[in-house]
């Protein structure tokens, strides 16, 4: 399973990595949502873990610019927001699942 991580914070995003690579998963980190838009139409990913509060393009708006280009692959919200409206606003923009740090 191919998985992209989407965090601004290189120690968490190489610790999720190396706690999904212990499950068979190969993960890309990217720290900042236009590395990811770019990278993204030669890639291919199986899910997506995203963070809301990115550099440049918040977490939010990277999961409402993906589906409105048409992308499908599910996305995990995974941010210290802990607020009700971040949920419901980053369900309403798509993302699939939200959960808040540290999540166990």
């Amino acid at each position: 399973m191919r998985i992209a991580i989407i965090e601004d914070d290189p120690s968490l995003a190489r610790q999720l990595a190396d706690n999904l690579a212990g499950e068979g998963t190969t993960c890309h980190l990217y720290g900042d949502s236009k590395a990811f838009l770019h990278a993204m139409p030669r890639e291919s990913f199986d899910a997506c873990i995203v963070d809301l509060v990115l550099p440049g393009m918040d977490g939010r708006t990277l999961v409402k610019t993906l589906r409105d280009r048409g992308y499908e692959v599910p996305i995990l919200v995974l941010t210290a927001r802990d607020f009700e409206a971040d949920v419901i606003l980053s369900l309403e923009a798509g993302a699939d699942d939200y959960l808040v740090k540290p999540a166990r």
